[in-house]
């Protein structure tokens, strides 16, 4: 295997295991392979890449037309789909990769369709618990699926390959370095640090909840962290935002325990470090899967999930809990993700070597 492409954009979620995965490739295979990323048009998949040291190819596409109401955003998001297609045509054909990986979204469309027409192996694979729609007619076109979780409902488990969710590398850092480097103008807390973490996209109904649940008298000592937090947040002073992180070594570094939505890339990076968590899934996702992502999550781990629905005071108790919890783990620094990423990669190396050879057949 000489040439790859890797599809990803919409969201971090999809990005930085595609990322991942590259990176892995660089460091452990001895044949250099060219990797070329290509992803959406949105200003957030540049700044991600950027930010990852990456320049990718974009396709002249935004998002999906379904869900929508207004129909001139349906006819526009339709007509960028054909667009994205006829382009990713024309780089297949100039540029003749062995292999396709998608990593799910709406992004990854055209190019599944643009592969099969060119005879370019193609594999999906789905970071969510819940197979997304380009994921379920992938399955139906026979294109391999290769699953983060377990499960990837609706399919069954001899539909889909288990390999898990490749993650970024962290250095994690001693605690009181790692908040200097965030520059908040903060001096270093005494209480513990409770990092929120919104996703890519950020949720300012979190940013909302975090406000009210800092005003808390038994909270006082607690300070929240909030990455990409947007708003301010009156009566308190013991939230503290910071920008967007595309490396979130220094978050990690920093916290005792994460208040974070249930995005599959998240959860896993949580899992691997061993942060106790409190997982708030948010009911808008797709197919219900950050819902479902975060039921897998409290199985697999024991952690807390909470339903926005249920009372702020439930809430409270279960921030209680994790902090509890935080201080009988060890410390980060005695945490280790490099053999999950390494795990998940090679599996997914593995698949690929197999692909290619039997198409080359």
């Amino acid at each position: 295997m000489k040439k790859a492409v890797f599809v990803a954009g919409g969201t971090g979620g999809h990005i930085f295991p595609a990322v991942s995965l590259g990176n892995w490739m660089k460091e452990n295979i001895d044949n250099p392979v060219d990797i070329t990323y290509i992803c959406g048009s949105r200003l957030l998949e540049r700044e991600i890449y950027k930010g990852c040291g990456i320049t990718p190819e974009i396709l002249p596409v935004e998002g999906s037309p379904l869900g929508i109401l207004k129909m001139r955003k349906i006819i526009h998001r339709t007509l960028s789909l054909f667009s994205a297609f006829f382009k990713m045509l024309r780089f297949l054909r100039k540029d003749r990769p062995d292999v396709c990986v998608l990593f799910g979204g709406y992004v990854s469309f055209p190019p599944m369709l643009a592969c099969l027409l060119c005879k370019v192996p193609v594999i999906i694979h789905e970071q969510n618990s819940i197979a997304g729609k380009v994921t379920r007619i992938a399955k139906k076109l026979g294109i391999p699926i290769l699953a983060g979780w377990t499960e990837c409902y609706p399919l069954g488990k001899s539909k889909f390959n288990h390999v898990g969710i490749p993650i970024r590398r962290f250095k994690i850092v001693d605690r009181e370095e790692a908040w200097s480097k965030l520059d908040t103008g903060v001096a270093f807390p005494k209480g513990p640090i409770v990092g929120v973490l919104s996703g890519s996209l950020t949720s300012t109904p979190l940013f909302q909840t975090i406000c009210e649940l800092a005003k808390e008298s038994d909270l006082n000592d607690v300070t929240f962290l909030v990455v990409g937090g947007k708003g301010r947040c009156f009566g308190t002073d013991t939230i503290v935002a910071v920008e967007r992180q595309w490396d979130m070594s220094i978050i990690y570094s920093v916290v005792d325990t994460v208040i974070a939505r249930a995005g599959a890339s998240t959860l896993a990076e949580l899992m691997v470090l061993g942060v106790p968590s409190l997982i708030v899934p948010w009911r808008g996702a797709s197919d219900g899967h950050q819902e479902r992502n975060a039921a897998l999550f409290e199985q697999m781990t024991g952690n807390i999930v909470w339903d926005e629905h249920a009372s702020k005071h439930e809430l409270k108790q279960h921030l209680i809990d994790c902090i509890t919890k935080a201080h009988d783990c060890m410390r980060l620094n005695g945490r280790r993700p490099d053999s999950y990423e390494s795990n998940s990669s090679k599996r997914i190396w593995d698949v690929l070597i197999s692909l290619t050879r039997r198409e080359s057949l």
